[in-house]
């Protein structure tokens, strides 16, 4: 037998032993009350942990608010630059256009005139390679290609 049935047994034969004291009802009283204790025990722990789950679950929250008002401040910094950007004046803008065409149309006519003499230059030497070769070995291959057709 188990040693808490047996402890049990001996406890609800000495109470019936007491002739005053009715040993079921009393039995029944004793064993609420521990029932309760346990209980309340498991209610306590039930508590403990789930104090417990919600610190854990703020902190989380608390970590996850602070990375996103950071990114809000880098967003409002970034926001704050772009419209001072976007505050030039329509004077400053077409000043500044004036600068960049005349920068670009300089450029652009001296970088074609280049191109053009560097084009003409080495179309003049290509032919030039083109007609002496042919010229050099035109015979040669005139043999060559005769014998084949």
């Amino acid at each position: 037998m188990d040693q808490g049935k047996l402890r049990e047994a001996l406890f609800q034969a000495f109470l019936r032993m007491i002739p005053i004291v009715p040993a079921n009802e009393f039995k029944a009283v004793i064993d609420a009350i521990r029932k309760t204790e346990s209980d309340i025990d498991k209610d306590v722990e039930s508590a403990i942990d789930a104090i417990r789950k919600s610190s854990e679950l703020v902190t989380a929250l608390e970590r996850k608010l602070t990375e996103r008002s950071t990114l809000l401040e880098k967003l409002k910094e970034e926001h704050k630059r772009l419209s001072e950007l976007t505050n030039i004046t329509r004077e400053q803008t077409a000043a500044l256009s004036e600068v960049l065409r005349e920068t670009i149309g300089t450029a652009t006519r001296k970088e074609r005139a280049v191109s053009l003499g560097i084009n003409l230059f080495a179309g003049f030497v290509v032919s030039l390679v083109v007609f002496l070769l042919g010229a050099e070995f035109g015979p040669f291959l005139k043999k060559c290609l005769g014998i084949l057709f």
